[in-house]
C-alpha cells in the first residue's frame, strides 16, 4: 500500500497536458453549413475517445471550438469531428444518415499549454465519393499555444526505476487440486473442471481446466501471480446434476459451483507443494462460496451456465 503512494505521484506527475482552439468556416456545395454539430475529440488508444467541446455553426457556417486534454506520458492527439449531412448516405421522410468525418489536428499546432502565442492558418478539404460534384470544404484556423510541459526526463527516469519495484512487488502462487464429483452418488464422469484465480478488480481469470474422468475423479494445477498480494483460488465447476435450472430437447442449464482453496494450500511460487485432496463432492447438495463484495452483492449475480445437451451414446 505505501509502494502504491508512492507511485501515485510519479504517475500523477507525468501527465501531459495540451489545448487547443480551433475555428472555421463550413460549406456544403458553396453554401453555408448551418446549424450544424461540431464536436473537439481527445483520441485514446486503449478507451474509448474522450469528447471535450461540442459546439454548432452559426448561419454562415462559423465556428468556434476549444478544450484542453491530458495523456499519460504522450501529448494529446485533438482531432475535430463532423457529421456529413451534406452528402446523405441514406434518407426516408423522418431520417437522414451521413458519413462522419475526423480532421486531426497537426501537432506542431497544439503543442502543450495554457496559453495562446500565436495564430495559424491550416486548409483541408475532401471530395465526397459518393457523388463527385458535392463538395464538402472546411477551413480551419487554429490559435496556437505555448509549450508547458508536465512530466519530464526526471518523471520518465523515475517509472523506468519504479518498474523493477512494481515487477519484484508480484506474488506467486501455486496450487494442486483433486477430488472426486458425484452426483445422486453416481460418479459425475467426463465433465469439465476449473480452476479460477479471484480478481477483485477485473473479471477472474481461468488458469486450467480439466475433466473428470469415468468415474469422476479429477486433478488439476495451476500457478498465477497478483500484485501485492498472495493470489488466491477456488474450484469451479457446473450442476448438471438432477436438479436442472432449465432444460429443453437441446439445452440445458445448472448452478454454478465454487470452492475456495484454503490459504495453506496456496504454495509460494510456481510450483506446488501440496495437493488439496477434497476428496467426494455430492454435486446434488454442493453449495457455491463467496469471497469479497460477492456477499454482499451475489443476489444480483448470474449463477447459472447452460450448455448443449450431450449426445448419449
Amino acid at each position: 500500500m505505501f509502494l502504491f503512494l508512492f507511485v501515485l505521484p510519479a504517475l500523477s506527475s507525468a501527465t501531459n497536458y495540451g489545448a487547443v482552439h480551433v475555428s472555421g468556416l463550413l460549406f456544403c456545395n458553396g453554401t453555408p453549413y448551418v446549424n450544424e454539430k461540431i464536436e473537439l475529440y481527445e483520441k485514446n488508444y486503449a478507451l474509448p475517445d474522450n469528447k471535450l467541446f461540442t459546439a454548432r455553426t452559426d448561419s454562415q457556417g462559423n465556428f468556434s471550438v476549444k478544450a484542453s486534454g491530458n495523456d499519460w506520458l504522450f501529448k494529446p492527439q485533438v482531432y475535430v469531428y463532423i457529421p456529413n449531412y451534406c452528402v446523405d448516405v441514406v434518407e426516408s421522410s423522418y431520417l437522414e444518415c451521413g458519413h462522419t468525418v475526423r480532421i486531426y489536428i497537426p501537432d506542431l499546432l497544439s503543442p502543450m499549454g495554457t496559453s495562446p502565442k500565436r495564430r495559424s492558418t491550416w486548409k483541408w478539404s475532401s471530395y465526397g465519393t459518393f457523388e463527385p460534384n458535392k463538395q464538402f470544404q472546411l477551413k480551419i484556423q487554429v490559435l496556437n499555444w505555448t509549450p508547458k510541459r508536465r512530466g519530464g526526463m526526471k518523471e520518465i527516469l523515475l517509472l523506468l526505476l519504479l518498474v523493477p519495484i512494481l515487477c519484484s512487488a508480484r506474488q506467486y502462487g501455486a496450487v494442486h487440486v483433486r477430488g472426486q464429483l458425484l452426483c445422486d452418488g453416481k460418479p459425475y464422469a467426463n465433465e469439465k473442471v476449473q480452476l479460477h484465480e479471484k480478481n477483485y478488480v477485473m473479471t477472474d481469470g481461468t488458469v486450467a481446466i480439466s475433466e473428470t474422468d469415468d468415474q469422476g475423479f479429477f486433478s488439476v494445477k495451476a500457478s498465477a501471480s497478483d500484485l501485492f498480494t498472495k493470489p488466491k483460488f477456488y474450484l469451479y465447476f457446473v450442476n448438471f446434476c438432477s436438479s436442472k435450472l432449465a432444460e429443453s430437447t437441446y439445452m440445458e442449464c445448472g448452478y454454478t459451483i465454487r470452492v475456495y482453496i484454503p490459504e495453506m494450500y496456496v504454495a509460494e511460487g510456481n510450483i506446488p507443494k501440496a495437493v488439496f485432496n477434497m476428496e467426494q463432492i455430492e454435486i446434488a447438495t454442493a453449495k457455491t462460496e463467496y469471497a469479497g463484495l460477492e456477499r454482499i452483492i451475489h443476489p444480483t449475480l448470474s449463477h447459472s451456465e447452460c450448455r448443449e445437451k450431450k449426445r448419449k451414446p
